[in-house]
């Protein structure tokens, strides 16, 4: 190897230190190389750092996610992305099925604390349960509490963030998943009620959990994931409330972007990252109940052909992982962006009479 090329001017070399020392944090070993050699007048001193990336999970052959600690690196036999969340405290809130408990089981999976949160109590333990065992299964040993409640409710978001705080000790990101589709119809056939209840489950209440929320993260120099829907980005007159919520979520995120993110500008708020992400239609309960034929059905099957990805629609294990992506330290220094998962669906869009008008009867 090339030391330097200042040393072909070199006469005499006086001497030649070569130290060799393997320092090993957060269970990432990295060599460091240190070449000392010193010329007549001039010393150069090169050093070279190997990192190695040999976490202890990524010896075992295993098809789930390595996992290090909230730590990046990228193996030099290798170009996957590592991270985990051992100790970090998370909030999922809809976490009882689809989406949201994707994400949940995935951050258990990863070493994290996890609070499931929603308002179907045997589901909401149901799928605690299910993190536990993902926890275990990756040679983890994480917590897990079960939290039920409705998050339109004020009382119900102060519980589920003093319940996470007192049995985690802390908070260290939220996910702000929860909310609802609603067949709102278009101008002509939508209500003032079906308006008012599709921004306060999904806007309304997302921002006051956010808010309740903010002390505790700001103490971990924590982060945020609003989950979004490609829909803010479209226009659609088949329901039009629910595309106006999502465009309303996703300005919401940049403007408390600007205003968690900088440092001693405001009284109690300062180094939080907010982020959010877009999916594009995946099947879960919710969609299922909306048609309980859709995934069948010709336009089910059409609506997934329009992806120009694979032609499908996307899964709830890939969305989960763009969620821990935004929430990991590879994600560092973005805040306030929007992230489509989408399969670039919405570069072209979905069929906008895709959903069943609402019923009137």
């Amino acid at each position: 190897m090339c030391i330097d090329n200042r040393l072909q001017y070199l006469q005499v070399v006086v001497v030649v230190v070569v130290v060799v020392v393997v320092v090993e944090v957060e269970e990432v070993k990295v060599v460091v190389v240190i070449v000392v050699v010193a010329a007549e007048e001039e010393v150069i001193v090169v050093v070279v750092a190997v990192e190695e990336c040999l976490v202890a999970e990524s010896r075992k052959a295993s098809s789930r996610p390595i996992s290090t600690k909230c730590l990046v690196g990228i193996s030099p036999k290798s170009t996957t992305i590592m991270y985990h969340f051992t100790g970090k405290s998370v909030i999922v809130s809809g976490s009882s099925s689809g989406i949201g408990e994707g994400i949940a089981i995935l951050f258990a999976r990863l070493g994290a604390n996890v609070a499931v949160c929603g308002r179907d109590e045997a589901r909401v333990q149901t799928v605690a349960d299910t993190c536990r065992k993902a926890s275990q299964d990756a040679s983890h040993d994480g917590k897990f509490i079960a939290v039920t409640g409705d998050m339109t409710s004020a009382q119900s978001r102060t519980e589920t963030v003093r319940k996470t705080v007192e049995a985690f000790g802390g908070l260290d990101i939220l996910v702000a998943n929860h909310g609802i589709l609603q067949m709102t119809g278009n101008l002509e056939s939508t209500t003032e009620q079906h308006f008012d209840s599709q921004f306060d489950a999904s806007v309304r209440s997302k921002l006051f959990l956010i808010k309740e929320a903010a002390p505790h993260l700001e103490k971990s120099k924590g982060c945020i994931v609003v989950v979004s829907s490609i829909a803010s980005a479209l226009a659609g007159s088949s329901n039009i409330a629910y595309y106006m919520s999502m465009a309303a979520l996703d300005h919401m995120v940049r403007c408390l972007a600007l205003e968690l993110g900088p440092k001693g500008n405001s009284k109690i708020l300062a180094g939080i990252r907010v982020n959010a992400t877009n999916p594009t239609a995946v099947t879960t309960r919710l969609f299922r109940d909306l048609d309980s034929d859709i995934s069948s059905s010709d336009l089910g099957q059409h609506v997934a052909r329009s992806h120009p990805l694979h032609g499908r629609r996307a899964t709830v294990e890939e969305h989960a992982q763009a969620v821990v992506f935004l929430a990991s330290e590879a994600a560092g220094f973005i805040s306030g962006e929007c992230l489509k998962v989408d399969g670039a669906v919405s570069t072209k869009g979905l069929p906008m009479n895709y959903y069943k008008p609402p019923c009137t009867n």
